[in-house]
C-alpha cells in the first residue's frame, strides 16, 4: 500500500477497471480508528515502471479527519525517512 490524502496505490492483481468506483475500510498502523471511505480507480499499474501490479486510485469520499490524519502519518513518515537518509550520510556508507 502507498497512501497519500489524495489515494492509495494498492498492490495485486487488478479486478477492477480504471472509473470503476468501490468502498474500502483502512486500518492505519498508528492504532487508529478505521477509515472508510469511497475511492475510484485511475489506472492499473505498469509493473515495468512500479515494479508490482496493482492498481491506482483517488478518493471520492472521505472525511476531512481522516483526510487530514493520513496527510500527518504521510508526513511523519517522509520526515523520519529523511532523517535517517541524513544519518547515513553523515556517517557514510555502510559496508
Amino acid at each position: 500500500l502507498n497512501l497519500s490524502r489524495s489515494g492509495m496505490l494498492l498492490q495485486g492483481t487488478p479486478r477492477l477497471d480504471p472509473g470503476q468506483a468501490f468502498d474500502f475500510e483502512l486500518q492505519l498502523p498508528d492504532a487508529s480508528p478505521m477509515i472508510n471511505g469511497e475511492a475510484e480507480v485511475v489506472r492499473q499499474c505498469n509493473p515495468a515502471r512500479e515494479y508490482s501490479r496493482g492498481l491506482g486510485t483517488r478518493f471520492l469520499s472521505l472525511t476531512e479527519e481522516d483526510r487530514n490524519h493520513i496527510g500527518y502519518l504521510v508526513n511523519e513518515t517522509q520526515r523520519r525517512q529523511q532523517v535517517d537518509g541524513a544519518a547515513v550520510f553523515a556517517n557514510g556508507p555502510q559496508a
